[in-house]
This record gives structure tokens, sequence and C-alpha cells, in this order.
């Protein structure tokens, strides 16, 4: 069987290296090595490869870009957290960012790649992909790995103790009927995080949608 015009393209560039050899203490592995990475970012570049197979292919993490938009997703819903119901959406924090779609993939990958998909549902479609949480513990379980924050961290950040005139606490909650949603619009090129959160004040009182 013929090799394919780029096998053959790859393997000229590979025999390229053979310069080094005195310079790398096991050139073999260094060789294989090479060659894989270049086939990678190959079928990652090739005309027709959709940005979600290029990230399934590309060998160069996203962790510097997926880290620091999910602490600032955390930090918004702080922000947010209140002892005042809204009259529109009452107890739901949502806010929408423009966000590359490479890197919302990423993300979603590395949430369809836990062990279970217990307290996790994707949808995926032309038009948007979403990304439902039902169960806290999952969230948090996502969320620090994605952002490299602990599970507590990001726990104090979900509360927020009210000192003013409505002294209490606000807290995010997450369950089948009241899901911590992630909806990415491909058109626009945005992300849309809408979480529920409720209100106990200083008398023990609990307000929620």
């Amino acid at each position: 069987m013929a090799a394919h015009p780029e096998d053959v393209h790859i393997t000229s560039a590979i025999r390229q290296l053979q310069q080094l050899r005195g310079n790398v203490d096991n050139f073999l592995r260094f060789e294989s090595d090479v060659e894989d990475a270049i086939s990678s970012l190959y079928k990652k570049h090739q005309t027709g490869t959709k940005p979600s197979e290029a990230v399934l292919m590309s060998r160069i993490k996203l962790d510097g870009l997926v880290e620091p938009e999910i602490k600032d997703w955390i930090k918004m819903i702080y922000r947010r957290l209140s002892s005042r119901m809204r009259a529109r959406n009452p107890w739901v924090i949502e806010f929408r960012r423009d966000l590359q779609e490479v890197i919302f993939v990423g993300i979603k990958e590395a949430v369809k790649k836990g062990l279970s998909s217990h307290g996790v549902t994707v949808t995926e479609d032309n038009r948007e992909d979403t990304v439902l949480f039902s169960k806290k513990n999952r969230l948090l379980r996502d969320l620090s790995l994605l952002s490299g924050m602990s599970r507590n961290e990001i726990l104090l950040q979900f509360n927020k103790v009210m000192r003013g005139v409505r002294k209490g606490k606000a807290e995010v909650t997450v369950s089948e009927e009241m899901p911590f949603c992630i909806r990415y619009c491909k058109r626009k090129h945005q992300v849309v995080v809408q979480c529920h959160f409720e209100f106990t004040n200083e008398f023990g009182y609990t307000f929620r949608n």
C-alpha cells in the first residue's frame, strides 16, 4: 500500500533530526516524540478540521487560557450574590462573556472526560452547546480541576455573608430543578453562565426561587 503524501513529508522532516543525534541522550525516543508531535499538529491544522477536533488532537495545553476564565466566572458569581430578590429572574445569577470556541471546547471536553456522567449533562448541536450540573459536588470537582482552585476556595466564593441592612448569608444552590448552566452560542462566540442562589436572613428564613 502506497504511503500517504503527508506521511512521506513528515518522514522526510524527521530525517533532518539526525544532525542532533550527538546532542540527545535517547535519540530514538526523541525522534519518536517529535514524529508524534508533528503528526498531531498536522492533523490539528489540516484543512477541514473542526475546532472541537483540533482541541482533542492538540498537544498544547489550554490550562493557561481555561484557568483564568473559570476564575473570572467564580469571582463574578461571588460579586453578584445578594440579599435582595430581583424582579427579573429572582434569585438567579446570569452573565454573558465573549469566549473563543476553542476555549469552551476545552472546558466541555474536560467535563466529558470525568469518570462518570453522574451530576452533569452535556448537549451539543449546530447552534449551541450546553453543560448542566445538577449535583454540587460534581460542579465543585470540575471547577476545581479547571481553575486550579481547591474545593474549599470555591465554596468560599459561593457563599457571602451580608452585614448591611439585610443581614444573613447568600449561597449558590445546585440541584436537578435548579442546575448550574454553562451555555455556548456558536454564532455569537459567547458563553452564558447561569446559577441559582438562596438567601437566609438573620432570623433563619430562607428565600429562593
